[in-house]
């Protein structure tokens, strides 16, 4: 059974993480501030097949915050993910998700209700596979996606535009982050609850970070963990990451490795290595990137990546991009 098929009985569907990327925020003034992150990909092979592609990415944020004088303050968040195959050769349709809500801002954190986008989406630092997004989307990350895919909803798991519910709350106390959600998501057939439990230790080196997530249904339980963790060492970064999943019975696992060296200020070099494995069978990936960025926010990648898995392709990807 191929990997691809695997996914699928899962009924996994693979978000583009790197689209969670923090991004700086235009100050409109009065509290409102604009952010996001644009991106076009030319590409051969995403792990998937050798046709070449043309896929478009936003990531767009827009966040109102009251001049809050006391402990107590309000906002609100408007929050566009979406993808567009352009020349229609990847096999993933136009797909937008809306996220969002109401905030409260305290002393001790931030609420949000509504539909607040789900928190693992925009946990891992971890780069995209040899610099695809598409890569990412078609097997992405393993298992602790499972809610968080709606992040971007790439599949027939929930039908399109889900309806979407639930609560979060995101802290900070000195070098340590937390956050916890809920939601209540009701697709095309079916409902089901998502809980998800996060947390982080930023140093001036080190970065250290866990999640996790547990869906229920009236049928199934699903349950993923995330653990990660990368130090910096001057131009250098060394990261490593492991996803362990357990739906129903089903493990899936995902480890992965990278490392990246800042050249210049504008130049980086990267590597990658990991490993998706399940009951039916393990496959290795190797990747290398080179990142050009300009100080407007534009930026360029390059990516080469390989497998050892015949089913699957080498892909090679061009991304140009601006973050702002």
């Amino acid at each position: 059974m191929r990997i691809s098929q695997i996914f699928t009985a899962l009924g996994l569907a693979l978000p583009i993480t790197a689209l969670a990327m923090p991004a700086m925020a235009v100050d409109l003034g009065n509290g409102l501030s604009f952010s996001g992150d644009i991106r076009l990909e030319d590409g051969t092979g995403a792990l998937v097949t050798a046709d070449p592609y043309r896929m478009a990415y936003s990531d767009l944020m827009f966040a109102w915050r009251s001049d809050a004088q006391g402990a107590l303050g309000f906002g609100l968040d408007l929050n566009m993910v979406a993808v567009k195959d352009i020349n229609g050769t990847s096999g993933i349709s136009q797909e937008i998700q809306f996220w969002g809500g109401l905030v409260a801002t305290t002393a001790v954190g931030d609420f949000t209700i509504g539909r607040p986008r789900p928190l693992l989406s925009s946990l891992s630092p971890v780069p995209d596979f040899a610099a695809s997004p598409l890569t990412e989307l078609n097997y992405g990350t393993v298992g602790a996606a499972s809610f968080a895919f709606t992040d971007l909803n790439a599949s027939e798991f929930l039908g399109r535009s889900p309806d979407v519910v639930g609560a979060s709350f995101v802290g900070q106390s000195g070098p340590w982050r937390y956050g916890l959600a809920r939601h209540q998501v009701e697709g095309d057939t079916y409902e089901f609850g998502t809980t998800e439990v996060t947390g982080s230790y930023s140093s001036n080196n080190f970065l250290g970070y866990a999640g996790v997530e547990r869906i229920e249904n009236a049928i199934n339980v699903w349950t993923s963990v995330m653990v990660g963790s990368t130090y910096t060492m001057g131009k250098a970064v060394l990261g490593a990451e492991m996803i362990a999943s357990d739906m129903s019975g089903t493990e899936v696992n995902r480890t992965r490795l990278f490392g990246t060296y800042d050249v210049t200020d504008q130049v980086e070099l990267g590597l990658q290595a990991q490993q998706v494995s399940s009951e039916f069978l393990t496959v290795n990936y190797y990747g290398a990137t080179a990142a050009y960025s300009f100080a407007s926010g534009a930026y360029a990648k390059l990516g080469l990546g390989t497998t050892n898995d015949a089913d699957f392709s080498d892909t090679t990807s061009l991304v140009v991009g601006w973050k702002f």
